[in-house]
């Protein structure tokens, strides 16, 4: 699988969080050459740190809104695809913090698109934003690639912007050298070994761990959930389709589950209460102390466009997301060296591959 990325020059950015370290990790499988830039990881626990990722590719631990930095690592490197995936993420965290997230969504981004502009053997730019950059007015319908942009907090607004400059990097630059760039939209991703603050996931690990009473704060939220490697592999699948030339220009990609993976916040817990109890007998208890703040009630990703163009789809149904997750941090959890955690973690990424051959 992704055969044609062995070899190749891929930037990867954002490498010490959550989806960056399973990227990096899939990355490393297929023998990229991967220079990576991110910030240091946040926790011990985090899974850059656990995997060891300085010691499997080119890691500069640097943040990207500093471009006297970011853009000659950029430019020494010559990537021949980039995978920009560093970003402030939490909607919580952007609420306390606007500024470092907006420094860090769009003058990050523009620092990473202005290292890339001299690359000369770049083919293309993959660009990770996320299903809140769409304009929300609760619909129940999924918001599809043509629709408006908008933000109602500072990260959806961050991410948005970000959008709006990428596709104008790509008019004014990148059209004319041809190079192809792609803004992929994805969210409410969950996996394995996420320790991210204000998740539900991780959340319902730390008390499992910690053996306290999980709190939520929006039980009746339903949310498309997405398995961690689903979007991971759409990223793949864009960026190989760059180095062989298949895919060119600009063009939005929506990344989403299937209907039967929208579930509500209460009933994910107990998924995952399930899972975590057959492999433990126990699971924590739960508590509901109703939030303030505001969220959206409805949001989801029309992924037609990507299935009908690129034939992607994906594999992984809420249940068996559950059971994966809850696996892999009670099986990480155990590991006593770097090796079980690479083991533990290829094997995720093996049968995730298994399960997508399966379904063609």
């Amino acid at each position: 699988m992704f055969e044609h990325l062995k070899g190749k020059r891929v930037l990867l950015t954002g490498h010490t969080g959550f989806k960056g370290a399973w990227m990096a990790a899939w990355l490393h499988k297929i023998g990229a050459k991967v220079r990576a830039i991110s910030l240091p990881a946040e926790s011990k626990e985090d899974l850059s740190l656990k995997l060891n990722l300085s010691g499997m590719l080119d890691e500069h631990l640097v943040d990207i809104r500093d471009g006297t930095t970011v853009i000659p690592l950029i430019r020494d490197f010559d990537p021949e695809v980039v995978i920009h995936m560093a970003a402030q993420a939490l909607v919580l965290r952007s609420y306390n913090d606007p500024v470092t997230t907006h420094a860090t969504n769009y003058l990050g981004t523009l620092n990473v698109l202005e290292g890339c502009r001299k690359a000369k053997s770049l083919k293309g730019i993959v660009c990770i934003t996320t299903d809140k950059v769409y304009e929300n007015h609760e619909s129940d319908q999924g918001y599809a690639e043509h629709e408006r942009l908008g933000g109602h907090d500072p990260y959806s607004a961050s991410k948005a912007a970000s959008e709006i400059l990428i596709k104008s990097h790509w008019q004014s630059f990148f059209k004319d050298q041809g190079v192809a760039v792609y803004p992929v939209r994805a969210g409410n991703v969950i996996g394995g070994c996420d320790w991210c603050t204000n998740r539900i996931v991780p959340d319902f690990f730390r008390a499992y761990f910690k053996n306290e009473p999980l709190i939520l704060r929006n039980p009746d939220a339903v949310r498309p959930w997405q398995h961690v490697l689903e979007p991971v592999h759409a990223y793949l699948h864009i960026a190989e389709g760059m180095v062989t030339g298949k895919l060119k220009g600009y063009e939005p990609f929506n990344i989403g589950p299937e209907r039967s993976s929208f579930v509500s916040v209460g009933e994910l817990i107990e998924l995952f209460g399930q899972a975590i109890a057959k492999r433990s007998g126990r699971k924590p208890e739960v508590r509901i102390e109703r939030s303030p703040i505001v969220e959206t009630k409805v949001l989801w990703l029309n992924r037609e466009k990507i299935e009908r163009q690129m034939g992607w789809k994906p594999v992984v149904n809420i249940k068996q997301s559950a059971e994966i997750i809850a696996d892999c941090y009670l099986d990480v959890a155990k590991a006593k060296t770097e090796k079980e955690v690479r083991e533990i973690i290829t094997k995720n990424i093996e049968t995730y591959g298994s399960m997508r051959a399966t379904h063609g």
